[in-house]
């Protein structure tokens, strides 16, 4: 079976818009599968929580909060091994590609290290977030189980980035897959117990996600260990040495992609945390939303990251005709993409909550934040496509304050007034955090798009003068 994406494309020279979406469609597939698979632990881990109690749901969606935004800032740094894999592949250099991933462990259990120290200093916060003492427990015990797995899912990281700028995703989904069916038995183990070991109620996802962490990463390693496609280049043909060139390298780029994950995803994250103080219905209300939000956000999040590959082998091609053909069908896609999420939301949001709980309260929230999760869609994938278009033109510091401008000069502002204050007439909790996303979003798609068309113009005069249109 055949595990290199890249060499099924099409030429990517055509400039006829049925191989522009065919070409954008055939790298969608793969990475929203592992994008979705991987997005399905944490809805395992919150339906698995949501059946145990209110409460339970409530500790996952905490913990889960203060640790994610954490997770993705690591994943950001360590992306940065991406797309200099890919340029040594691209230029042969083996020997350069084994540097590199030697150079991506070291930084991972650099920041795996530092990531142990703030997870075991977050409980100390507590009071200060406001965490009522009936939850701070489970929420220090599920901190703990997570982070057994930190400095697995960090390699994990490196090795998956390794993997697939070899032009093998295959694997990566392969393992998502089965460590997700994984997932729901080692759940029941640490949710419900099992001979000497104790019930942990939601706490246990946290154990159960270290033990997925560490079967991911033992898993790709044997896989790249046995598999000829990565004779050339396997990481553990040469002793690990300390490289500060490659070091710099990688955290120049990384930096910036880790910030800017931070700012967006720290927002709908941390807002569970915010909410603590208002109690386990309304935040197990806003978990679910965000959910199922986020497993929907999948598709555009995924279609983005063909773009930036897309848009990069335009512009250093010089097709200014397929690069024009690929955005018309990138735009067309993405707003396809939104209108069916939005239409799934609406029409699917009085059963869906059901699948998380029982507790009618609960649900009734969920099913309220749902609409304006749907009203936010054509706003998210809008901006996540610009985005995507311009880091494959190699812009990423201009996103950067914007996604921070967006999301913490606005969204989260306006969020608290409307929901924790009465400023703006009664406080409305969650809902008034929704409010103020669907603004921040807003005003992202406005600005990454203003950015993309100024950028854009200028990419395509240059590229123009290079290779005339013909």
């Amino acid at each position: 079976m055949r595990t290199r994406v890249d060499s099924d494309l099409p030429s990517m020279t055509t400039t006829h818009p049925p191989h522009a979406y065919r070409s954008l469609l055939i790298l969608l597939l793969p990475l929203w599968l592992t994008q979705l698979l991987q997005m399905g632990h944490g809805m395992v881990d919150t339906v698995m929580a949501g059946h145990v109690s209110a409460t339970a749901m409530a500790a996952v969606a905490v913990g889960s909060g203060l640790w994610l935004p954490l997770l993705l800032f690591i994943h950001g740094v360590l992306l940065a091994n991406l797309p200099l894999l890919a340029e040594a592949r691209g230029a042969q250099q083996w020997i350069e590609v084994t540097r590199i991933v030697h150079q991506g462990l070291i930084l991972a259990v650099i920041l795996s290290l530092g990531a142990l120290a703030v997870l075991d200093t977050i409980p100390l916060l507590f009071k200060y977030l406001h965490i009522s003492r009936d939850m701070a427990p489970a929420v220090t015990l599920y901190l703990h189980g997570i982070s057994l797995g930190v400095p697995a899912i960090c390699m994990f990281m490196v090795l998956r980035a390794y993997s697939e700028s070899q032009g093998y995703p295959v694997p990566v989904t392969l393992i998502s897959l089965t460590t997700l069916m994984l997932n729901i038995p080692l759940n029941t183990l640490f949710i419900h117990g099992w001979g000497p070991l104790p019930a942990m109620g939601g706490a246990g996802c946290g154990y159960a996600t270290a033990c997925v962490y560490w079967v991911s990463l033992l898993m790709l390693v044997l896989w790249i260990s046995w598999a000829p496609s990565y004779k050339q280049t396997r990481w553990f043909s040469m002793p690990i040495t300390w490289n500060p060139r490659l070091l710099k390298r990688i955290l120049r780029l990384g930096l910036p992609m880790g910030a800017s994950l931070f700012f967006e995803v720290s927002v709908f994250a941390l807002i569970a945390v915010i909410l603590a103080p208002l109690g386990s219905i309304t935040v197990a209300g806003h978990q679910i939303a965000l959910n199922v939000a986020s497993l929907l956000f999948m598709l555009p999040l995924s279609l983005s990251n063909a773009l930036t590959m897309r848009t990069g082998y335009y512009a250093g091609s010089l097709d200014v005709q397929g690069l024009l053909a690929m955005l018309r069908a990138g735009l067309k896609l993405t707003l396809w993409i939104a209108f069916i999420n939005a239409a799934l939301l609406i029409g699917l949001r009085h059963w869906l909550p059901l699948l998380y709980t029982r507790d009618q309260a609960v649900i009734a929230l969920a099913r309220h934040l749902m609409i304006f999760s749907a009203c936010f869609q054509l706003f998210d994938a809008l901006q996540v496509s610009a985005a995507g278009v311009l880091r494959g033109l190699k812009d990423t510091r201009v996103p950067l304050w914007i996604s921070l401008f967006a999301y913490w000069g606005l969204a989260m502002p306006l969020g608290y007034t409307l929901g924790m204050t009465s400023w703006l007439g009664p406080a409305r909790g969650a809902p008034g955090y929704w409010m103020g996303l669907v603004l921040g979003l807003g005003m992202a798609a406005f600005f990454l798009s203003w950015r993309l068309k100024q950028h854009l113009s200028m990419t395509l005069l240059k590229l123009a003068a290079i290779r005339p249109i013909p």
